[in-house]
This record gives C-alpha cells, structure tokens and sequence, in this order.
C-alpha cells in the first residue's frame, strides 16, 4: 500500500516537471528516447492524457496527512484542505488561491513563494513557517498562529484577522498597505 501511494507521488512529481518544463520553454537537446528535435512541449503530447490538471497525491484533500511531503508544484485552488496536516512540507510556489485550510497545521512548512490570495486560514498553526515572498491578499487568518513564522516580502494586503505578534517582519506588505521593516536585519 505504502509502496503504491509512493509510485503514485513519483508519477505525479514526474508528471509535474515535464509540464514544468514544457510552460519555461525548454527543448530536447538530443538523447536516445526518439524525440531529438522536438520540444518539450511537443514531446509531452504525446504522453497519456490527463484531465487537465495533474492529479495531486491521495493526501491532498481535507484532513489529509501530507507532513513532510515535496508539494511545491501543487495546483490546488479553491479547494477545501480544512484540517490537511502540512508539518514541514515544502510547498513553496504552490497555488492555493482561494483555498480553505481552516484548523490546517503547517508548522516549519516552507510556503515560501506560494500564492493564497484569498485563501482562509481560521484557526491555522503556521508556527515557524516560511512564508517569505507569500502572496496572501485578502486572506483570512483569524485565530491563525503565526509565532515564529517568516512574513519578510509577504503580501497581506486586505488580509483579515492576523495577529502578527512574534512574527518576522520584514519589508512586509500589512493588511493596511503600509510597509513594515521592523525586523529587517
């Protein structure tokens, strides 16, 4: 069972570099697998289909446990992710746009990057994490727990509820618009 769901994140993570590539641009520069010449993108079409989106691994979903796990591609806007367990993940650049992680722990998660414009964050441990460079315009971090977490560069324009007490803050976009470099070294 284990040894599925592992095969399962490496199609995925797989899945998600050719697509990667394919949106930068690159090219094949040759190699033996019969696609010299072409480029990524064309090579990548004629790969199974999809439904249009990579699926995300089984622990993606409300309630799930994904502590620890590599989730920096993931795409999962407006999704409810109520509860999901992201202890030390790295989801750095991912999109959850609109998503809700209301009562989520992402406690020494790397969300540096990630866009959660809009996103609802009640009552969310986000102890010790990096969020340097997070979009969260227009969040809800009400109850949120943010001790400790890395805001440097983030974006919390229009955000709701933050309780930036113990928080480093550092050429910090606030929720009022107004900048703040209190804890820029």
């Amino acid at each position: 069972m284990q040894g599925d769901a592992r095969r399962g994140r490496l199609r995925w993570a797989a899945a998600a570099l050719v697509v990667a590539l394919a949106v930068a641009g690159c090219s094949d520069d040759g190699g033996s697998d019969g696609d010299e010449g072409r480029s990524t993108t064309e090579a990548a079409s004629t790969a199974p289909p999809t439904t249009g989106a990579l699926d995300p691994p089984p622990c993606v979903e409300a309630g799930g446990d994904c502590a620890g796990e590599e989730l920096g591609l993931l795409s999962a806007p407006a999704a409810d992710l109520a509860g999901i367990d992201l202890t030390g993940a790295d989801i750095h650049t991912a999109s959850l746009a609109g998503a809700t992680l209301d009562g989520a722990t992402l406690a020494g998660a790397d969300a540096s990057g990630a866009d959660l414009t809009g996103a609802s964050l009640r009552d969310a441990d986000l102890t010790g994490t990096d969020l340097r460079g997070a979009t969260l315009i227009g969040a809800d971090l009400t109850g949120a727990v943010l001790e400790g977490a890395d805001l440097s560069e983030a974006l919390l324009a229009d955000a709701v509820g933050a309780d930036l007490a113990g928080a480093t803050l550092c050429t910090t976009t606030l929720p009022d618009q107004t900048i703040d470099d209190s804890g820029c070294p």
